[in-house]
């Protein structure tokens, strides 16, 4: 992550994680939703997860 004022905004954390959970083989969803869960903050926008269905 480079270190312009930009950069620290959470919709570009939210993609940075995201591009870096695939390139690592881990599931992008799973990574930011614990990204949220450490940060406590549930209402960041800039990256959607698909709504659960049930089976």
């Amino acid at each position: 992550m480079s270190a312009k004022p930009y950069s620290l905004s959470p919709h570009v954390v939210i993609h940075t994680i995201a591009k870096e959970a695939e390139k690592n083989g881990i599931s992008a969803l799973i990574a930011v939703a614990r990204y949220k869960h450490e940060t406590r903050c549930y209402n960041i926008r800039g990256y959607r997860s698909p709504k659960i269905t049930g089976l």
